[in-house]
């Protein structure tokens, strides 16, 4: 059972690297240079989980039961999450896709949803869960809605069968709300297929 979905959260670190990306203008320029992360960096993403996506709307919490694919491709380059939400054949069935890169070197993340544009992202704690391939880091980024700056922090945590990222909105760089939380477990395998990679 998913605890409350908690309406405000801070992290008082966070806060004063957000209010950067808040303050400082052109940090949500896009990169033109195309970076290549460390071969297995992706390895420990790449399977099935099967979970839930806990988000606010309209101010009442809604949980929708999730299935997550996470690939690799062939140039071990970036992974794919195709998330799978409803039955097939259904009203309520989608398939949103979205294509992500992690370069340590760099601290960078990039982000690409369905035919959108890419989006490039702070990465915090990235060089120190690429020793690993597993744990925490913290993706930052900067976007205008309205007219006005907003900050978005996502919150990847990955466990040998544990996978939870939270997803948060600032529109002061200091104070977050939660917008979304998936929490998930790596769906079974046969025995003698596990393909963790630690160093």
């Amino acid at each position: 059972m998913m605890a409350k979905l908690p309406n405000r959260m801070q992290y008082a670190g966070l806060g004063v690297l957000a209010a950067v990306f808040f303050l400082s203008p052109g940090t949500e320029s896009r990169s033109q240079a195309r970076t290549a992360a460390p071969p297995d960096i992706y390895a420990n993403f790449v399977g099935v989980w099967v979970g839930t996506d806990h988000y606010l709307k309209d101010g009442a919490e809604v949980t929708k039961p999730l299935r997550l694919t996470i690939e690799e491709t062939k140039k071990k380059d970036a992974m794919r999450f195709m998330y799978e939400y409803g039955t097939k054949g259904q009203k309520d069935y989608s398939q949103p896709r979205r294509r992500i890169t992690l370069n340590p070197s760099r601290a960078e993340m990039t982000s690409e949803w369905d035919d959108s544009a890419k989006d490039h992202w702070k990465a915090l704690g990235l060089d120190l869960f690429a020793q690993k391939n597993l744990g925490l880091f913290r993706a930052v980024a900067a976007d205008e809605e309205n007219g006005k700056k907003v900050v978005w922090v996502e919150t990847f945590d990955l466990g040998k069968d544990t996978f939870r990222y939270v997803v948060e909105r600032s529109e002061d760089g200091r104070t977050f709300a939660i917008t979304k939380t998936f929490v998930l477990n790596r769906e079974a395998q046969p025995p003698g297929s596990s393909a963790l990679q630690t160093h």
